[in-house]
């Protein structure tokens, strides 16, 4: 079984931080993800949604939610997720796994909202952005 990719743009995603994203700082952005997703033929099994993003560290994969398709050709998954980042994000995707390679996906619903972001110089908040 292939994952299946969501591909997002990051600046959709992004803070607007002025030049806190571009000098390695460390920040964090909490995202509200759902996906709801139809399933040409019946689903039975574990699924599961990740993030994946790449920053200044390296590339990193932060689970959204799990779910178990029993008998379904349907699912909505969603979570409220927190991404530590240093510097620039890029590279942003969903991931979807678990599914069978000949299932034909159609998304009918996928929403991402920056729920809050914040910079941080050492340990200490530097600023709230949005």
């Amino acid at each position: 079984m292939k994952p299946n990719y969501i591909y997002l743009e990051a600046e959709h995603y992004l803070p607007k931080a002025g030049n806190a994203t571009k000098n390695d700082l460390s920040w964090s952005i909490a995202l509200n993800i759902l996906l709801d997703i139809q399933f040409n033929q019946k689903q039975n099994g574990k699924l599961a949604l990740f993030l994946e993003y790449q920053d200044t560290r390296g590339t990193h994969k932060v689970a959204v939610d799990y779910a178990d398709a029993e008998d379904s050709d349907s699912i909505i998954l969603s979570n409220l997720i927190e991404l530590p980042v240093r510097g620039m994000i890029s590279d942003v995707r969903l991931v979807l796994s678990g599914c069978s390679d000949d299932s034909g996906i159609e998304m009918k619903h996928c929403w991402v909202k920056v729920e809050e972001s914040r910079c941080f110089l050492g340990n200490r908040p530097m600023q709230m952005v949005s």
